[in-house]
């Protein structure tokens, strides 16, 4: 007499094929003033700021491993209104005390330009745009400006 076995199993599910890597695509960054796909901070100085007269510009700071930001900025900070704005008529940086200044695409260029605000003082309710040369910098003012005195 012979005795046969035979091993039974139960079936294994079949393996779902990998789910594909997600494609990164960058497209415009809020506050990017350099173009590198990582918002930067822009911060005024003057009196009371502890940072000397001007708009000061520290660029953001990319991961080498994963090509995003990583919340920080590179040190020392830039200080991007050294030619002012016009508003005092000495194009000095002093120009922008007490301003408030935001980043945004204001002039139709695909980069972050600079619009300048100011809410109290002298030169409450005047403000204007300066355009953003794209590499974290303002353009030449006398070319690229735009003030205005809005009424409030």
């Amino acid at each position: 007499m012979a005795l046969a076995l035979t091993a039974l199993a139960p079936a294994l599910p079949a393996q779902a094929a990998p789910k594909p890597m997600p494609t990164v695509t960058t497209g415009p960054v809020d506050k990017d003033l350099d173009g590198d796909g990582v918002p930067d901070l822009v911060a005024v100085g003057g009196p009371g700021t502890g940072l000397g007269s001007g708009v000061w510009s520290g660029l953001g700071v990319k991961s080498r491993k994963t090509g995003v930001g990583t919340g920080e900025v590179q040190t020392p900070a830039s200080n991007v209104g050294l030619r002012g704005n016009g508003v005092t008529g000495d194009d000095s940086p002093a120009d922008f005390d007490g301003a408030q200044v935001i980043t945004g695409r204001f002039t139709g260029v695909d980069h972050q330009d600079f619009l300048y605000y100011y809410p109290t003082g002298t030169s409450a309710g005047n403000g204007g745009v300066i355009r953003g040369a794209g590499d974290g910098t303002m353009a030449n003012l006398t070319e690229t400006s735009s003030r205005s005195s809005p009424t409030i």
